[in-house]
């Protein structure tokens, strides 16, 4: 199974004297990319449980996004280390972070640049990604069910104690399986905000993401973006 989820590349703008990256909460692990002609910074981050902004300077700005709940196992970081922040990374196994900027700067398309982090990401091997079959279980359940499922009921499902979920859990991804199935629905929430048509269904979305009730959702929302589902929409 392929460790990478999606790529974002942020391209530099020369001429902004102050340029941030947006980061929403989720479960995700990335690695990022700060690439200039003289510089590459390497950072293994997340998952983020609230709204951060990241300064990017001059930098070009490359993201490898990884499968939900999938941690690649690079150094000996605990994942609670990485909640909400992010740590720089010398080198990818034997390639130094100087090495990987030069071959990325050779490759000036997004095509090139995919292939070659790919290239590099594909030598991981999978025993070293940290994993266990009931927490694959789990993610799995709580990614299908968009994040509205009770821990009791995963639990139950799973044959295993609320605490035995909960230590899983925290050892591999660094939070607590109510606040991954949390981040995973506000995640769904966003892309259907993002591919609706008008705000004017935020009742339905509501409801279709069980939340008991409108002001719930506002209040939910707002405190993992910093503003009002509506405002998200316009």
């Amino acid at each position: 199974m392929g460790l990478v989820d999606s790529y974002r590349f942020v391209p530099c703008e020369r001429f902004k004297k102050s340029r941030e990256y947006e980061i929403l909460p989720d479960g995700y692990f990335d690695l990022a990319f700060l690439l200039s002609d003289s510089t590459c910074r390497i950072f293994l981050a997340g998952p983020y449980t609230q709204k951060t902004n990241v300064p990017l300077g001059h930098f070009e700005l490359i993201i490898v996004h990884f499968k939900v709940g999938r941690m690649p196992n690079f150094t000996n970081i605990s994942p609670c280390e990485l909640v909400n922040t992010m740590i720089e990374l010398p080198h990818i196994y034997d390639l130094d972070s100087d090495t990987i900027g030069d071959w990325l700067l050779r490759r000036n398309t997004t095509d090139l640049r995919k292939s070659l982090l790919g290239k590099i990401l594909g030598n991981v091997n999978v025993s070293r990604i940290l994993s266990d079959k009931t927490y694959e279980n789990a993610i799995a359940l709580i990614d299908a069910r968009d994040g509205q499922i009770q821990v009791g009921e995963l639990a139950r499902i799973l044959n295993v104690s609320n605490r035995t979920l909960e230590r899983k859990f925290r050892h591999i991804l660094g939070i607590p399986p109510k606040k991954f199935a949390k981040l995973v629905r506000f995640q769904r929430v966003l892309e259907k905000l993002r591919y609706s048509s008008a705000s004017g269904n935020l009742i339905d979305i509501a409801y279709e993401f069980g939340y008991a009730d409108h002001a719930h959702f506002i209040r939910d929302f707002k405190s993992m973006s910093g503003i009002l589902p509506s405002s998200f929409c316009d």
